[in-house]
């Protein structure tokens, strides 16, 4: 139910990339704990939508607060560490920024540099 509610609100508000990270966050979470193989192409739709967000929005910390979250989870639950080095570069990005340098940016830059390889 909740992504037909999530895809009529995107189809109405097309460009509402709150919407969309709602939508890759139940997408992520309906798929996290299955098969690899059978969640693979939902957990990367999922990173996918995030990484367009994080593109296309203003709000960079909130899109790449949990894309980092998955992108751990990712590498730590499946060995996929695909997604590390985007997250640890989009983190280095928002500290180089005044406006955006906080403690959770550093906090999730100390994190991702563990896997960051």
């Amino acid at each position: 139910e909740a992504f037909a509610d999530i895809n009529k609100a995107i189809n109405l508000l097309p460009n509402n990339f709150s919407i969309k990270n709602s939508r890759a966050i139940v997408l992520f979470e309906a798929n996290k704990d299955k098969n690899y193989s059978e969640a693979e192409p939902y957990l990367k739709e999922a990173m996918d939508i995030l990484s367009n967000c994080y593109h296309y929005d203003k709000r960079k910390e909130y899109h790449l607060d949990k894309y980092q979250e998955f992108a751990i989870f990712l590498k730590t639950k499946y060995g996929n560490g695909s997604y590390i080095s985007s997250a640890y570069e989009w983190a280095q990005e928002l500290y180089k920024n005044e406006n955006t340098r906080n403690n959770r940016v550093i906090q999730w830059l100390n994190n991702l540099k563990k896997y960051n390889a």
